[in-house]
């Protein structure tokens, strides 16, 4: 009887999740691709890409935990596939027309266990600190060995609408008013003091670690972060004892321009009013677009610029510290990617430059004019291969990874890979071999 029991329910529930609407991307889908990735392509290595975004889970069981998120238990009816690069997203519409997002993080994403608890105590702390409108949490698990089968937080849907919706719907002056209230929210965030550099828990889930209280149910933990492999979380589990969290990380290191309010490249800081080139009358009508573009995105970085300074006087100052400071913080961390050469090359305009730097005394270590013309060489290699990476991720609309955005033709921008790949190679033929040519473009599949 009991298991005719069991049998009848399974039967139920798999009724059920065959009446729910899979969509992603207002189409519908099936459930293998609700576990697949599907946000876009790859230039090169790109089943290797998909696997690590592939993750598997007990859809009934999470449709069950999310029908009861909330406080008023409904069915969920219609799933929305969401996906980001590192996490899977659902959009979970309820019989009863309320809204709830799921958000399980792949393998990717950053250290087991540790990824999740932390956002669930990011999100815990900006609501109890700030006026920011994170969602409420409703239901969580850092536990991949739980009924669903990974980790997964159930959240509020907050309201409101993508950004980037709207920006070009809206007139200057409801721009500039975004612009000074984003500046304010910055603000409280900017305020805030942490006593260690790491990741935010709530106490009573990451009882094991060794973590520095913050306040009665907030502590500081581990770093998340991705540079942390699935090994590295294995060692902070096994070896908590040994952990020794630093100082906080330096505003000056996380300060920096919103990607849409990022000013032009000649763009002009300071008390200097955004103007249009002195030869606009005499440029084409293309030239006169760019530049009327290019105006209008410096008019808007320098509303930014100024409510920051009115408003975050601190972030604006962490700003305004000389480059090579902020460069050699990001340059330790690319030492595995790209080598030593752009690291020594911040090391180098340090150890020139110690003086009108603000340092007393002598710089700590030197260089030899010897070594210096050395690594000028080298340091020109790299600015050679670099400039190639740049322009290979401009021209195919890409990033390092080799990612395409769903909306483009995955075959098309293989083939434009393949001309270019093939154009770069005839024109560095007097310098460099095929092979050599070919080690230098970022993807040479």
């Amino acid at each position: 009887m009991l298991s005719l029991l069991r049998s009848s329910k399974r039967i139920q529930r798999t009724q059920q999740i065959a009446q729910i609407s899979l969509l992603c991307r207002g189409k519908p889908i099936s459930r293998e691709e609700l576990f697949a990735y599907t946000n876009g392509h790859f230039l090169v290595d790109e089943q290797r890409q998909l696997n690590r975004r592939y993750l598997n889970f007990d859809l009934d069981t999470l449709c069950d935990v999310a029908a009861s998120a909330g406080g008023d238990s409904s069915r969920i009816v219609t799933i929305e596939k969401l996906e980001g690069g590192f996490s899977k997203a659902l959009l979970m519409k309820k019989g009863n027309g309320k809204e709830v997002i799921a958000k399980l993080p792949c393998r990717i994403a950053g250290p087991t266990s540790l990824t999740t608890a932390c956002e669930v105590g990011v999100l815990e702390y900006v609501r109890k600190y700030t006026s920011i409108p994170a969602p409420r949490v409703f239901s969580w698990s850092s536990d991949d060995s739980n009924p669903v089968g990974a980790e997964y937080i159930i959240m509020e849907k907050v309201a409101g609408v993508p950004l980037f919706e709207q920006w070009g719907k809206m007139a200057e002056i409801e721009k500039l008013e975004l612009i000074k209230n984003l500046t304010k929210l910055e603000a409280q965030l900017a305020a805030i003091r942490f006593p260690a550099y790491g990741g935010l828990y709530r106490q009573a889930d990451v009882s094991s670690l060794q973590c520095q209280e913050l306040n009665g149910s907030i502590c500081i933990g581990p770093s998340c972060g991705r540079s942390f492999s699935t090994d590295s979380a294995a060692v902070l589990s096994t070896q908590s004892e040994k952990l020794d969290y630093g100082p906080f990380l330096p505003l000056f290191l996380q300060a920096q321009w919103p990607v849409f309010l990022k000013p032009p490249q000649n763009y002009t800081k300071g008390l200097v009013q955004p103007k249009l080139p002195g030869d606009f009358d005499e440029l084409d009508e293309e030239g006169k677009a760019a530049a009327l573009q290019e105006w209008s995105q410096s008019k808007l970085a320098k509303a930014y610029e100024v409510a920051t300074v009115l408003e975050n006087g601190v972030a604006h100052n962490a700003m305004n510290i000389p480059r090579v400071f902020r460069e050699l913080f990001i340059r330790c961390g690319e030492v595995s990617e790209v080598g030593v050469v752009p690291l020594r090359e911040c090391l180098i305009e340090i150890f020139r430059n110690w003086s009108s730097l603000g340092f007393t005394g002598q710089c700590p270590y030197s260089f030899s004019n010897e070594e210096i013309t050395t690594h000028e060489h080298q340091f020109a290699e790299y600015q050679a291969w670099d400039e190639v990476q740049q322009l290979a991720q401009e021209c195919l609309d890409t990033d390092a990874e080799g990612w395409i955005a769903p909306q483009l033709d995955i075959e098309e921008k293989r083939r434009q890979n393949r001309e270019l790949l093939s154009l770069y190679i005839k024109r560095m033929a007097g310098e460099k071999s095929p092979d050599e040519a070919r080690a230098m473009w970022p993807f040479p599949g």
